[in-house]
């Protein structure tokens, strides 16, 4: 006769979540292998991961193909216990009566003194073909491992983030359109809990989207759980704001406080792992704690910032040179909340690549290289400073003994030379700028990233060019007779929004063979590298008193042309000044906003109104070539681009008089 028992709640339940698990392919194979009894090699098994990495829906799938494989399942939720070992004993007995019995021990944290008792005494009386699965966020200690009858039976499952196309596959089971994951996915750092959390919460986003405080607050409720006092709170922030934590930095950072106590305290926490330079917490973490002091505290946030990067510039003014690429990468990451930095940099760790001093048998692989990537002209160019100042060049490998697969050079030149002006246009433009605004004097020099090379990944994101960037900071840096600085780079629509962050402007081009060249300058005598990171660690610092009218004039067209685009917006210099209120969450909507507002100010004007259309046409709708822009006006190309330029210089003069002059 048929089973016509009707389906219970807790049947749909299982369902649901049996459809909507993803991953884990390598975890549940190992734990399906257990239920083979003539090949079990493993009884027990312990999963350990952070809060919302998915050790309970893995639990949960494993009891779902056990009981269908004919297995009698024992669940135990160790919130609910009274934490005594009689308790837990009473609740899983049948694991010790039964055989073939499968125990799945949940949130293990909670009762985590038990674990000698477990090991000890509960574990070995557990029937023939019997199987436990413990899950909590705390690694076995050290005596399962030592132990070795234990080390043979105890199977050790740690979970970790999801990989990208299984962050994917969840957000397509939750109805997040492929266009809208990447975002989610940038934030989650493949957190199942962070996953679905912004899919069920925040389905409506756009592409600019970032996590609510409702997401935020839930997330760091599940993964960090109760932070009893403000000093704890205190320095996990501090933990979210640093690449890597150490005590020292923490006592800069929170003044007063037993820095000491407040470092063990966080190395014992599950989601906070340890590396040869301090600890690090998981990135979904990192970023919920960072949001949440952000929404809730932006003040402090800015203040605490600029406390690090003060104290992480005198750590690279006075590293070994062993130290120094690390330190530099360090200060560069206390800036990672601003501007999307992430477009620019993967945060690699510094041996990830080997920077090594380059050697005469190098320079074959080295010109080899510039020629690949830039041309045989630009090669040229790197063999004349190989024979002026070898030692400016460094060259990266993937390996100690590795070849070269990559090399910048920093020329530190104190005074023009016609030789150097003839074999390199890139140097020459560096000079004629320099003679107008900011020529050495006795003692000063000027500093040109002058080449950052790797054909495989050529100026985009990637180990190397961290690297790169990390070397030009820090001669930045620890420098005190720098006048200007020239950063080189040949994809302007890349590279502009965010060298204007770090107030590098593009002073124009040069063109060496095929290619041309944009040079992004600083004035370090106009604004010295104390300000400078001041400024940039805490926007409420405005750059009015700092922005030029021709470094204005650049900021005001680079917003022009990267109108769409919220992460250049938002690293505008405009969006950090008076034109955007010092309280804006969203600063790329809020300078669209006031740049609009100065727009309806020039339509307003006599004969305005054919110059905002110009302006309109070519940048603020799919910012259009001027041709095509002159055709959708329908009028001559001659006259379209007379109104365009007008329009440019009236709406600038609006712009700057906001600026300069807000109250009028």
């Amino acid at each position: 006769m048929a089973d016509t028992a009707p389906r219970t709640l807790a049947d749909r339940l299982r369902e649901v979540r049996a459809n909507a698990f993803v991953g884990r392919h390598d975890e549940l194979a190992a734990l399906r292998a257990a239920l083979d009894t003539t090949a079990a090699a493993h009884p027990v098994f312990y999963v350990h991961g952070p809060g919302g990495i998915g050790k309970s829906s893995l639990l949960r799938e494993f009891g779902r193909l056990a009981a269908v494989s004919g297995r009698e399942v024992v669940e135990v939720d160790c919130r609910f216990l009274d934490g005594s070992p009689r308790d837990f004993e009473d609740v899983a007995r049948p694991v010790l009566d039964v055989p073939g019995v499968v125990l799945l021990v949940d949130g293990l944290e909670h009762v985590q003194w038990l674990e000698v008792w477990l090991r000890e005494r509960f574990l070995p009386r557990i029937a023939e073909h019997a199987v436990v699965v413990f899950a909590g966020r705390h690694a076995p200690d050290a005596e399962w491992r030592a132990d070795p009858g234990w080390a043979e039976l105890l199977r050790v499952l740690e979970l970790r983030a999801l990989p990208p196309t299984t962050s994917a596959e969840l957000l397509s089971a939750k109805g997040v359109e492929p266009a809208r994951q990447e975002a989610v996915m940038a934030f989650a750092g493949g957190n199942p809990l962070a996953l679905s959390l912004a899919a069920a919460v925040d389905l409506g986003f756009e592409r600019a989207w970032k996590p609510s405080a409702d997401v935020v607050d839930a997330l760091l409720s599940r993964l960090v759980g109760e932070v009893r006092t403000p000093e704890r709170r205190h320095a996990l922030e501090v933990s979210a704001l640093l690449m890597a934590t150490t005590e020292d930095l923490l006592s800069v950072a929170l003044p007063g406080e037993d820095a000491p106590a407040m470092f063990a305290w966080l190395r014992g926490l599950p989601f906070i792992e340890s590396g040869p330079r301090g600890l690090y917490p998981h990135d979904v973490v990192r970023r919920s704690l960072t949001a949440d002091l952000v929404w809730r505290d932006q003040a402090a946030f800015h203040r605490v910032r600029a406390s690090l990067a003060t104290e992480l510039l005198r750590k690279v003014r006075t590293a070994s040179d062993a130290a120094l690429m690390a330190t530099a990468g360090d200060l560069v990451y206390v800036h990672r909340t601003e501007g999307r930095m992430d477009k620019f940099y993967v945060w690699a760790h510094p041996t990830a690549v080997l920077d090594d001093d380059l050697t005469p048998e190098d320079v074959p692989h080295v010109l080899r290289l510039a020629e690949e990537a830039e041309g045989p002209r630009s090669a040229a160019a790197a063999a004349h400073w190989i024979r002026r100042y070898p030692e400016a060049f460094r060259v990266y490998r993937d390996t100690e003994d590795g070849p070269v697969i990559g090399f910048s050079a920093w020329l530190a030149l104190s005074e023009p030379v016609v030789e150097d002006i003839v074999a390199d246009p890139v140097v020459a433009a560096a000079w004629e700028h320099s003679r107008g605004t900011a020529a050495p004097r006795a003692g000063e020099h000027i500093g040109i990233a002058r080449f950052s090379v790797e054909p495989r990944c050529y100026q985009r994101t990637s180990p190397v060019l961290d690297l790169i960037q990390r070397r030009a900071m820090a001669e930045i840096f620890r420098t005190t007779s720098l006048v200007n600085s020239y950063i080189v780079m040949r994809d302007r629509d890349f590279w502009t929004a965010h060298l204007a962050f770090w107030d590098m402007h593009d002073i124009g081009t040069a063109t060496v063979g095929d290619h041309a060249y944009h040079l992004y300058a600083h004035d370090w005598r106009q604004v010295p590298v104390e300000p400078w990171l001041e400024q940039t660690t805490n926007p409420a610092r405005r750059q009015d008193d700092v922005l030029s009218r021709s470094t204005f004039d650049e900021a005001l067209r680079n917003a022009l042309r990267n109108w769409s685009d919220a992460d250049a917006l938002a690293a505008n210099p405009l969006a950090h000044s008076t034109l955007v209120p010092p309280d804006t969450d969203d600063r790329a909507t809020a300078l669209r906003d006031a740049l609009r507002r100065h727009l309806e100010t020039l339509r307003a004007e006599r004969q305005g109104a054919k110059a905002h259309a110009a302006l309109t046409a070519t940048y603020l709708v799919g910012n259009m070539t001027q041709e095509a822009a002159s055709r959708r006006l329908n009028v001559p190309l001659s006259s379209y681009r007379r109104h365009l330029r007008t329009g440019l210089e009236r709406f600038g003069d609006i712009t700057w008089r906001a600026l300069t002059h807000p109250d009028q």
